[in-house]
């Protein structure tokens, strides 16, 4: 968090909103996931950061080299690995924020099933992306959610796209917000 304020951003105040994630947790649980060391590596991954640094519309993109940023400084100050996730879509977009992190990171970006999206995101120690559906998905399953919104504390609530109306949700999610449009 507080390197994401280094880089201009400040959090929202956090929403304690008790969303439902037990339907989400039984789905995966039916499905017998748990096969991240099968899909990305061939050793388990103990503890990692996921980032998805995708969204439906470029202009609500965070910096890539900044996500780049994020998953060294979390390998080196608490060795976390990073999984970067997106469809197929993003799969150029993913495969550069990997190499652009190093060895310590796999992209997965269109190689998994949602089902194993979902089971990837709730093995995380920290979700880090901007306003998208797995950002969604990370808040709803109760993981340390941060979200990169490109709207800044500046927007009104009027604003059809505003986090204040339209964010993830959950009790450990935190966004993060431009003071004022760069």
């Amino acid at each position: 968090a507080r390197l994401l304020t280094r880089c201009g951003l400040e959090p929202m105040e956090a929403v304690d909103a008790n969303i439902p994630n037990e339907p989400l947790r039984t789905l995966m649980e039916m499905a017998d996931c748990r096969r991240l060391e099968g899909i990305a590596m061939h050793t388990p991954i103990p503890r990692y950061v996921v980032l998805s640094p995708g969204a439906s519309n470029p202009r609500r993109m965070w910096p890539i080299a900044r996500f780049a940023e994020v998953g060294r400084q979390l390998f080196s100050q608490f060795g976390l690995a990073t999984v970067v996730v997106g469809g197929t879509a993003d799969q150029s977009l993913c495969e550069s924020l990997r190499r652009d992190i190093g060895p310590q990171a796999v992209s997965l970006a269109g190689k998994t099933t949602p089902l194993e999206m979902l089971d990837i995101i709730s093995g995380a120690t920290l979700f880090v992306g901007n306003d998208s559906g797995p950002a969604h998905l990370a808040g709803s399953l109760n993981i340390r959610t941060f979200v990169i919104s490109p709207f800044p504390l500046s927007t009104t609530v009027d604003h059809p796209n505003s986090p204040l109306r339209f964010r993830p949700r959950g009790p450990r999610v935190l966004v993060f917000q431009a003071p004022f449009c760069a």
